[in-house]
C-alpha cells in the first residue's frame, strides 16, 4: 500500500539531484521561481498534514467550525497576494529576521526574531511528524523503521537540492494531491452529501475563542512564517506573486471541502484508532481509491515538511549562523523525528506553534513591510514585549475573542516605543 509513496520520495530524491546540478542559490533558487512553480510550492507547503488529517480530526471533534484552520490559511494568502507579498519582494532580505534588522537597525532584533521563527517553526515540523505517524499507524504499519524511513526521505531530498528541489517535487507532489483529493471527494463524499449536511446541522456551528484561535491565528502566521516570505523572497517578480498566491488560495478553500466532509462523516468512529480520515476511507472508499488518498496525504505531509524544514534552517543559518546550510537542515530534520513522542495533537500543536510567533512579530512586521523608512528600534521591543504579555493574558480569559489580545497589547507596545524614541530625540536635539 506504500509502494506509490515510496516512488514519489523516490521522485523527489531524483529532482533534489538535478536541482543541485543547476547550481541554484540554495535557499533563494537565485530569485527566479515563476508563478506556476510558486503556485506548486505554496499549495504543497499548506496542503499538509494540517490540513487533511488535523482539519478531519478537529470538525470530528467540533463540527464545521472545526474547519476553519484551511479557510484561516488562504485568506492569509489572498492578502498576500494582494500587495504585501510584493512589496516583501522588493525587500531584497532573504529572511523576515533579516528584514526587521535592517527596518530597525538592530541585529539583536534578527536573533531574537530568528530565534522565534526557528522554535515556532520547529514545533510546526514536529506537528507534521505526527501526522505522519497517526496516519501510518491507522494504515496499520505500526514499524517504527517505515516512519524513519519516511522522514529520511523528506530530510534527504531537503538538505540536498535545497529550495529549487523542495520547489520542483512540490508542483509534482500537489498535481498529484489535487487530482486524488478531487476523485475522492467525488466518488466518497458527494454521493452520500445528505448525510454529511444531516450531520453539519445537528451539530451546528460553534464558536469559542479556541474556534476563533484556530481561524485567525494561522491567517496572522502567514504573515510571520518564514516558509511563505521565503516563496515571494524567491519569486521573479510581483506579477509571479500576485497569481501564485491567489490561485493557491481559491484551491485551499476548494478543497477544504474534503477534510470537513470527512469529519462530519466520521462521527461514528474513534479517534483513538488513528486518523478519521483513514477510518472513513477504510469503510467508504473502494480500495484503490483508499490507496490514492492515503499516498496523497503521505504527499501532502512531505511537501509541508520539506517547505518548513528549509524554512526553519534558512533561519538559522542567516540569522544565527551565517552559514551550514545543508548541515542545519539536516539536523533540525533529525530533531523533528521527536515529535510524535511528545504530543499526539496535530492541530493543537501547530495553533500553539504559530501563536509565541505572532504574539510578538505580527505587529513589527507589518509595520516593517509597510514603512518607507527605518523605524526605531524600541518600538519592536515594545511590540514584542507586550504582544507576549498579550498572549499570557488571553490564556488566562475564556472569552470568544480572547484571541485578539495579543494583537492589540503588542500594537499599544509598538506606539509607546514610537512615542519613546521620538522624544529621546527631541531631547538629544534640545540638548
Amino acid at each position: 500500500m506504500l509502494v506509490p509513496f515510496f516512488i514519489v520520495i523516490v521522485i523527489s530524491l531524483m529532482a533534489s539531484v538535478l536541482a543541485k546540478r543547476r547550481g541554484k542559490e540554495y535557499f533563494l533558487a537565485g530569485r527566479s521561481i515563476r508563478w506556476p512553480m510558486l503556485f506548486g510550492t505554496l499549495l504543497g507547503t499548506q496542503l499538509g498534514g494540517g490540513f487533511i488529517i488535523g482539519n478531519s480530526d478537529s470538525v470530528w471533534r467540533i463540527g464545521v467550525s472545526g474547519g476553519l484552520y484551511g479557510i484561516g490559511l488562504a485568506l492569509g494568502m489572498i492578502i498576500l497576494g494582494c500587495g504585501f507579498g510584493q512589496r516583501l519582494r522588493k525587500a531584497e532580505v532573504g529572511t523576515l529576521s533579516e528584514l526587521l534588522g535592517q527596518q530597525y537597525g538592530s541585529s539583536r532584533l534578527q536573533v531574537m526574531s530568528g530565534i522565534l521563527s526557528v522554535l515556532s517553526l520547529g514545533g510546526i515540523l514536529m506537528s507534521l511528524a505526527i501526522g505522519l505517524k497517526r496516519f501510518l499507524l491507522s494504515m496499520g504499519y505500526s514499524s517504527e523503521w517505515i516512519y524513519l524511513l519516511s522522514w529520511s526521505g523528506v530530510i534527504l531530498y531537503t538538505a540536498y537540492g535545497g529550495l529549487l528541489a523542495v520547489v520542483w517535487t512540490d508542483l509534482i507532489q500537489s498535481i498529484v494531491m489535487i487530482i486524488i483529493l478531487v476523485i475522492t471527494f467525488g466518488t466518497v463524499f458527494w454521493p452520500r452529501w445528505p448525510e454529511i449536511a444531516s450531520r453539519a446541522y445537528e451539530l451546528g456551528f460553534p464558536v469559542d475563542g479556541s474556534i476563533v484561535a484556530t481561524l485567525l491565528i494561522p491567517l496572522a502566521f502567514i504573515f510571520v512564517e518564514q516558509d511563505m516570505a521565503q516563496r515571494c523572497f524567491a519569486a521573479r517578480g510581483p506579477r509571479d506573486i500576485r497569481n501564485g498566491f491567489m490561485l493557491a488560495s481559491i484551491l485551499l478553500i476548494v478543497l477544504s471541502a474534503v477534510p470537513i466532509a470527512c469529519g462530519l462523516l466520521g462521527k461514528e468512529f474513534s479517534i483513538e484508532n488513528g486518523s478519521i480520515f483513514m477510518q472513513v476511507l477504510q469503510k467508504y472508499a473502494h480500495p484503490a481509491i483508499g490507496i490514492a488518498a492515503a499516498t496523497a496525504v503521505l504527499v501532502a505531509i512531505i511537501s509541508t515538511a520539506s517547505s518548513v524544514l528549509l524554512a526553519a534552517s534558512s533561519n538559522v543559518a542567516k540569522d544565527l549562523m551565517k552559514g551550514g546550510g545543508q548541515i542545519v537542515t539536516l539536523c533540525i530534520g533529525a530533531i523533528a523525528l521527536l515529535g510524535p513522542y511528545l504530543s499526539d495533537d496535530v492541530i493543537s500543536s501547530m495553533v500553539a506553534s504559530y501563536e509565541i510567533c505572532v504574539g510578538a512579530l505580527f505587529v513589527p512586521i507589518i509595520m516593517a513591510v509597510c514603512s518607507k523608512t527605518k523605524l526605531p528600534q524600541s518600538a519592536a521591543w515594545w511590540a514584542a514585549s507586550l504582544g507576549i504579555m498579550g498572549l499570557i493574558l488571553s490564556k488566562q480569559i475564556d472569552h470568544v475573542w480572547c484571541v485578539a489580545i495579543p494583537f492589540v497589547t503588542s500594537y499599544i507596545g509598538f506606539g509607546i516605543g514610537w512615542k519613546r524614541a521620538r522624544f529621546l530625540t527631541v531631547v538629544r536635539e534640545g540638548n
